[in-house]
């Protein structure tokens, strides 16, 4: 196709900040690293954190400007894998009064493998991603296969369907590079009984579909899940046959340095205590709307605000003929700074707030969060996060986490 000169102008500042010098990313996957023979930062302020030309390149089914409608480079197999190894070790207290308690231990001791991941002909591409632990087995993190068709100039479509993340925003929406999650976003609600919903707005892969329109700096998505089920009497959500959740997602660049965003998401959770019938049928349901707005700002070379609030209603659907519906809300919101302070060296600290209902005075749980990422060499990082939260009744909780990861 056709390579208009901002494109050309693109790839050539892409070019021109790896022979610079960038310092290299170790979290980031090695594959695109060793096919387009640029540095890791080109796409990532701090892994998984993406600058503009990292959302560019992903929102485009992993390719660079101008490639959208040509025939991919392949190079072999070594441009589609990447092998990722992960050890966590997490140290927690809790203390509550008189109540305290102390815990440490190794988790998560995880190998991943991200394989067929980029483009496999003019227009589509694929993503795979499988991880074995000894606490789970095997388990599949994202299947799913992306088309995307350039239209006009500034013009693009695309979708995908299959097993996939369930959101991907970018900068005040994008993943923390901390390793513990932002609260509103991945806690659910409580009902005003004390009953956890179970469904949070981030979740990490959903089977289902989506459609993305993309006009110059403008992105507009909507998606398709399948809804689920928890079965009480055993462990984890099942995917429920003829429900569906859907999400609404709006990010508006603001040149280089900022952006806007927005989802609304709608969806049901069902809950089976063991007597559940065929065709989804739930003890009870919980249908949720959940609502958000982020933005980030880069107020220097180095250091990048980021923030959002979101606000989300569930309702309890009556059960049987002594049961009692009832509607209740969740609130929460986070503000986050992270600077780039050395080539070697990301630091953050996030300060949040999250209701899991409303309707209860004093059921905020505040928390404060410290992030260090440190990349010693080109296949190595090491992220450090301490997290004090406060919970409602004077409990206090903290928690020390180190993530060590080797990706090749």
């Amino acid at each position: 196709m056709k390579i208009t000169k901002i494109k050309l102008l693109s790839l050539a500042a892409l070019s021109a900040a790896v022979l610079a010098g960038l310092s290299t990313d170790a979290s980031a996957l090695p594959a695109f690293a060793r096919k387009y023979g640029l540095s890791c930062d080109v796409c990532h302020t701090s892994v998984p954190h993406l600058t503009r030309a990292g959302f560019e390149f992903r929102r485009q089914g992993f390719r660079m400007p101008g490639e959208l409608g040509q025939e991919p480079k392949f190079d072999g197999l070594k441009d589609m894998y990447t092998l990722r190894m992960e050890q966590n070790f997490q140290a927690d207290t809790h203390n509550k009064g008189q109540h305290k308690a102390a815990t440490n231990q190794f988790i998560t001791n995880e190998v991943g493998l991200h394989f067929l991941v980029g483009p496999i002909n003019k227009y589509w591409s694929t993503n795979t991603e499988l991880a074995y632990s000894p606490a789970s087995g095997m388990d599949a993190g994202v299947i799913y296969v992306k088309g995307a068709y350039q239209l006009d100039d500034g013009v693009m479509v695309s979708g995908r369907f299959g097993l996939m993340p369930s959101f991907e925003g970018y900068g005040g929406s994008d993943r923390p590079i901390s390793s513990m999650g932002v609260m509103f976003r991945e806690n659910s609600a409580v009902s005003n009984s004390g009953f956890d919903t179970l469904a949070a707005a981030w979740e990490q892969s959903r089977t289902g579909v989506d459609m993305d329109l993309n006009y110059k700096d403008t992105t507009l998505s909507f998606a398709a899940f399948n809804s689920r089920k928890e079965n009480l009497t055993e462990d984890g959500l099942v995917d429920v046959p003829n429900k569906k959740d859907f999400r609404l997602f709006v990010n508006q660049m603001l040149g280089d340095k900022a952006a806007v965003s927005a989802e609304y998401t709608a969806g049901r959770t069902g809950f089976d205590f063991g007597g559940g019938g065929a065709g989804g049928a739930t003890d009870w349901t919980d249908n949720y709307i959940k609502t958000a707005l982020y933005a980030n700002y880069a107020i220097a070379p180095k250091l990048e605000l980021l923030g959002g609030l979101g606000y989300g209603q569930d309702y309890r659907a009556k059960a049987g003929a002594n049961d009692h519906p009832g509607i209740f809300h969740h609130s929460g919101w986070y503000a986050e700074a992270q600077s780039k302070l050395c080539p070697d060296f990301t630091g953050a600290f996030r300060y949040e707030e999250f209701r899991p209902t409303t309707e209860i005075t004093g059921s905020a749980i505040t928390a404060m969060t410290f992030t260090g990422v440190v990349m010693p060499t080109s296949i190595v990082s090491t992220r450090f996060d301490y997290q004090l939260k406060k919970s409602p009744g004077g409990t206090y909780d903290n928690t020390f986490l180190v993530n060590m990861m080797v990706l090749f």
